[in-house]
Protein backbone atom coordinates (compact mmCIF):
# COMPACT_ATOMS: atom_id res chain seq x y z
CA UNK A 1 0.00 0.00 0.00
CA UNK A 2 2.84 2.37 0.84
CA UNK A 3 4.59 1.72 -2.46
CA UNK A 4 1.37 2.24 -4.43
CA UNK A 5 0.83 5.53 -2.56
CA UNK A 6 4.36 6.61 -3.42
CA UNK A 7 3.79 5.70 -7.07
CA UNK A 8 0.53 7.64 -7.16
CA UNK A 9 2.19 10.66 -5.56
CA UNK A 10 5.13 10.60 -7.95
CA UNK A 11 2.81 10.20 -10.93
CA UNK A 12 0.70 13.19 -9.92
CA UNK A 13 3.46 15.30 -8.39
CA UNK A 14 2.99 18.21 -10.81
CA UNK A 15 -0.72 18.33 -10.08
CA UNK A 16 -0.10 18.12 -6.34
CA UNK A 17 2.40 20.98 -6.48
CA UNK A 18 0.04 23.09 -8.54
CA UNK A 19 -2.81 22.54 -6.08
CA UNK A 20 -0.63 22.81 -2.94
CA UNK A 21 -1.39 19.19 -2.09
CA UNK A 22 2.14 18.21 -1.16
CA UNK A 23 1.46 18.26 2.58
CA UNK A 24 -1.68 16.13 2.17
CA UNK A 25 0.20 13.64 -0.04
CA UNK A 26 3.06 13.44 2.45
CA UNK A 27 0.62 12.76 5.30
CA UNK A 28 -1.10 10.05 3.27
CA UNK A 29 2.23 8.40 2.51
CA UNK A 30 3.39 8.64 6.14
CA UNK A 31 0.20 6.95 7.31
CA UNK A 32 0.55 4.10 4.81
CA UNK A 33 4.25 3.73 5.58
CA UNK A 34 3.61 3.67 9.35
CA UNK A 35 0.92 1.04 8.87
CA UNK A 36 3.30 -1.10 6.76
CA UNK A 37 6.07 -0.76 9.35
CA UNK A 38 3.73 -1.76 12.18
CA UNK A 39 2.54 -4.79 10.22
CA UNK A 40 6.16 -5.78 9.55
CA UNK A 41 7.02 -5.57 13.23
CA UNK A 42 4.02 -7.69 14.21
CA UNK A 43 4.88 -10.27 11.55
CA UNK A 44 8.52 -10.47 12.65
CA UNK A 45 7.49 -10.81 16.29
CA UNK A 46 5.06 -13.62 15.56
CA UNK A 47 7.53 -15.38 13.26
CA UNK A 48 10.11 -15.26 16.04
CA UNK A 49 7.63 -16.72 18.49
CA UNK A 50 6.77 -19.58 16.13
CA UNK A 51 10.44 -20.41 15.56
CA UNK A 52 11.18 -20.16 19.27
CA UNK A 53 8.30 -22.45 20.18
CA UNK A 54 9.40 -24.94 17.53
CA UNK A 55 12.99 -24.95 18.78
CA UNK A 56 11.92 -25.20 22.41
CA UNK A 57 9.54 -28.04 21.59
CA UNK A 58 12.23 -30.01 19.81
CA UNK A 59 14.69 -29.40 22.65
CA UNK A 60 12.15 -30.73 25.16
CA UNK A 61 11.44 -33.79 23.01
CA UNK A 62 15.16 -34.52 22.60
CA UNK A 63 15.72 -34.11 26.35
CA UNK A 64 12.85 -36.46 27.16
CA UNK A 65 14.11 -39.07 24.68
CA UNK A 66 17.61 -38.81 26.12
CA UNK A 67 16.35 -39.10 29.70
CA UNK A 68 14.07 -42.06 28.95
CA UNK A 69 16.74 -43.88 26.96
CA UNK A 70 19.39 -43.09 29.59
CA UNK A 71 17.17 -44.48 32.31
CA UNK A 72 16.66 -47.68 30.34
CA UNK A 73 20.44 -48.03 29.88
CA UNK A 74 21.01 -47.55 33.60
CA UNK A 75 18.26 -50.06 34.37
CA UNK A 76 19.95 -52.59 32.09
CA UNK A 77 17.05 -52.78 29.63
CA UNK A 78 19.02 -51.25 26.75
CA UNK A 79 22.62 -51.24 25.50
CA UNK A 80 24.74 -48.14 24.94
CA UNK A 81 24.69 -48.69 21.16
CA UNK A 82 20.90 -48.67 21.19
CA UNK A 83 20.97 -45.43 23.19
CA UNK A 84 23.18 -43.83 20.55
CA UNK A 85 20.85 -45.08 17.81
CA UNK A 86 17.73 -43.76 19.56
CA UNK A 87 19.27 -40.35 20.14
CA UNK A 88 20.53 -40.29 16.54
CA UNK A 89 17.04 -40.97 15.20
CA UNK A 90 15.58 -38.28 17.46
CA UNK A 91 18.14 -35.74 16.22
CA UNK A 92 17.48 -36.83 12.63
CA UNK A 93 13.75 -36.14 13.10
CA UNK A 94 14.52 -32.65 14.38
CA UNK A 95 15.21 -31.23 10.91
CA UNK A 96 11.76 -31.96 9.39
CA UNK A 97 10.08 -30.37 12.40
CA UNK A 98 12.36 -27.33 12.09
CA UNK A 99 11.44 -27.07 8.39
CA UNK A 100 7.73 -27.18 9.24
CA UNK A 101 8.09 -24.34 11.75
CA UNK A 102 10.13 -22.39 9.19
CA UNK A 103 7.35 -22.89 6.62
CA UNK A 104 4.81 -21.49 9.08
CA UNK A 105 7.05 -18.47 9.61
CA UNK A 106 7.54 -17.95 5.87
CA UNK A 107 3.80 -18.24 5.30
CA UNK A 108 3.17 -15.58 7.96
CA UNK A 109 5.68 -13.19 6.38
CA UNK A 110 4.33 -13.74 2.87
CA UNK A 111 0.78 -13.23 4.12
CA UNK A 112 1.86 -9.97 5.75
CA UNK A 113 3.63 -8.86 2.59
CA UNK A 114 0.58 -9.65 0.48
Amino acid sequence: MASSRATDIMTGLRVLKAGSGERWAAEQYRGASRHAADAGIVTAERSGRVQGIGSLGMAVVLALVLLAAGYRVLAGEMEIGTLVSVVGVAVFCEEPVRLITAMVSIFARSHGAA
